[in-house]
């Protein structure tokens, strides 16, 4: 598996941000927002995705 070698291999370089991130820290903040935005979500919202009914979410957030 891609994800799993040693060392990791980067996914993200950011040269701006000078940060760089392994896809395991990618899929993990992937898991950590989708539990947020569920956690938000209305009662309506979240049936209607249960029911797989479309719903538009926007994620906003602060560049650097």
């Amino acid at each position: 598996m891609h994800a799993s070698r040693i060392p990791a291999p980067i996914a993200v370089d950011g040269v701006r941000a000078q940060l760089q991130r392994i896809h395991l820290e990618l899929l993990s903040d992937a898991l950590a927002l989708r539990h947020t935005v569920l956690d938000t979500l209305d009662r309506t919202t979240h049936e209607a995705l249960e029911r797989r009914h479309e719903a538009y979410i926007a994620i906003v957030a602060a560049g650097k």
